[in-house]
């Protein structure tokens, strides 16, 4: 029996011809072909594929906002992969962070402090993605400022592209999608000048 995760009724569907057949017995997810036809898939072994991730991005809340010199930095507590934050950012005319210096990293310290918990993680536009050990800010600029956790950049298991800074610890490098906390959240940067 399928259902959609936010817990909506199943009433539409869309299969392509003989499907869902749950082929091998480890078909348990649903992917959507170009013509728009679904079929069940492996979650494991999946097709190669983008995603669509529904959310009302007019829902979203600033968390917190803080200014350091020429910027606003605007705290948003919504657990969402890396490519949904950047989107966002762009979309209203900002960046996913990215850290110039200790100073500026403080800063950020006190926005997720204040979210009492509810946040222990941003995401950061530093990554590896284009050549790997070689970590550059996604707006090109120059990569002075550096905070590792010991230990890390580890490119984990060999997919470890993205980077998150982690409260009071520092970076570390993570994949495009990680979930494994729902506390990671993303500040949108904003130049005032």
């Amino acid at each position: 029996t399928y259902s959609w995760v936010t817990g909506e009724s199943f009433a539409y569907n869309n299969w392509n011809t003989g499907e869902p057949n749950n082929n091998n017995g480890t078909e348990n997810c649903v992917v959507m072909f170009k013509n728009g036809k679904w079929n069940d898939g492996d979650a494991v072994n999946p097709y190669p594929c983008g995603f669509i991730y529904e959310f009302d991005a007019n829902a979203l809340e600033v968390s917190q906002y803080s200014t350091f010199g020429e910027s606003e930095y605007y705290l948003y507590n919504k657990s969402v992969p890396f490519a949904i934050a950047e989107k966002y950012a762009e979309i209203n005319g900002g960046i996913i962070l990215n850290i110039g210096g200790a100073e500026e990293e403080n800063v950020i310290y006190d926005m997720i402090a204040k979210t009492n918990g509810a946040v222990d993680r941003v995401w950061i536009s530093l990554n590896d993605k284009e050549n790997e050990g070689d970590f550059k800010w996604d707006n090109k600029e120059p990569l002075d400022y550096e905070n590792w956790i010991t230990g890390q950049p580890d490119d984990y298991n060999g997919v470890e592209d993205y980077t998150t800074l982690i409260y009071n610890s520092g970076w570390n490098d993570v994949k495009a999608d990680y979930n494994e906390t729902d506390k990671i959240g993303f500040v949108v940067k904003y130049s005032t000048d």
